[in-house]
């Protein structure tokens, strides 16, 4: 696998396929790998696919600072610039997303649509406690068994089960946390042992875990400039709900998807829904004018919790006001 140096860090990059430009950007403790067994054989027939390790994450460099959100702009548009890719079709998750939206805030030049699957923007959601995510009794039972306490005050729940669950469990137990029953451990790679020994290298010699709760990278007032067509993809019973939700009221063009009974970790656990709607999304631009979207295509027949899915009916929508 190539490797390309930016800002004085070795990434680890892949690209695959044919055609306009897409990147993916993976979110914490995860890799490239995240991409590579759904979204990847999907699409690479049509696109030319680009996924990287974040710093300090799968295959890339660990340097001992660097990790906030706008530190991982700068890798990605200096990777972009290495790679002489540009404006692309900018795909991310969970972390990886909200490095996504600083970039179409940041550099909207660089960004020709952008998909944001169950990312958490802080700017929206600027705390993540476990008892405002759906099923939040179920979770907090199986932490227990598990030997994982947090705090009912804790506002980065998120990050705390994932070191939690570093130290005690693996791939297929932070599918369940993050409210998907599929225990597939595919997409982590062997998140176990020796992805687990990583994350917890990355908090305990780096400064990640104060520069992972730095200030939001956007504020609402920038998420309200973008004019990048969006295409937003959650799980059903993501914990990052709350983040759907402002987008839909800030962004002035974004569409939006639900992955039925599927958590945060969807993309890897039940792919079906995010491929679909990245497929029709990215399908109604005109690539004779890169800069113009034709009449977009639905990339929805149900709904679930009131908003876009895949298949067939209506059911209540909890996550709205």
């Amino acid at each position: 696998m190539p490797i390309t140096s930016v800002n004085g860090v070795k990434l680890n990059v892949v690209r695959t396929g044919r055609g306009d430009d897409v990147v993916l950007v993976h979110g914490l403790a995860a890799s490239l790998a995240f991409w590579w067994f759904t979204v990847v054989p999907a699409l690479r027939k049509s696109y030319l696919m680009t996924a990287f390790d974040l710093r300090g994450h799968g295959k890339s460099d660990m340097p001992p600072s660097g990790y906030s959100t706008t530190d991982g702009v700068s890798d990605l548009r200096a990777l972009m610039e290495a790679l002489d890719v540009g404006p692309v079709h900018l795909v991310g998750h969970s972390f990886g997303g909200e490095i996504a939206l600083q970039m179409a805030c940041r550099h909207p030049e660089s960004v020709r649509s952008l998909t944001l699957a169950d990312a958490r923007i802080r700017s929206i959601q600027p705390v993540n406690r476990l008892d405002d995510w759906p099923r939040h009794d179920e979770i907090r039972q199986e932490l227990s068994r598990a030997g994982i306490n947090l705090e009912k005050d804790e506002q980065e729940a998120g990050q705390r089960i994932l070191e939690g669950v570093a130290r005690t469990g693996g791939a297929g137990m932070l599918h369940r946390l993050g409210g998907d029953s599929a225990s597939s451990t595919r997409g982590f790679g062997a998140w176990g042992n020796r992805g687990s020994a990583q994350w917890l290298r990355l908090l305990s010699t780096t400064t990640a875990r104060d520069d992972l709760c730095a200030a939001p990278g956007v504020s609402r007032n920038d998420i309200r400039q973008v004019r990048t067509p969006v295409l937003a993809v959650y799980g059903e019973w993501s914990p990052c709900l709350p983040s759907l939700r402002g987008l839909t009221r800030l962004l002035p063009d974004c569409r939006v998807a639900v992955a039925p009974r599927a958590g945060h970790f969807h993309p890897i656990t039940r792919p079906a829904t995010l491929v679909t709607a990245l497929g029709g999304f990215l399908g109604g631009f005109d690539r004779a004018d890169p800069t113009r979207p034709r009449q977009m295509r639905s990339v929805h027949g149900r709904e679930v919790n009131g908003v876009p899915s895949a298949r067939g009916r209506r059911t209540k929508a909890p996550w709205r006001s």
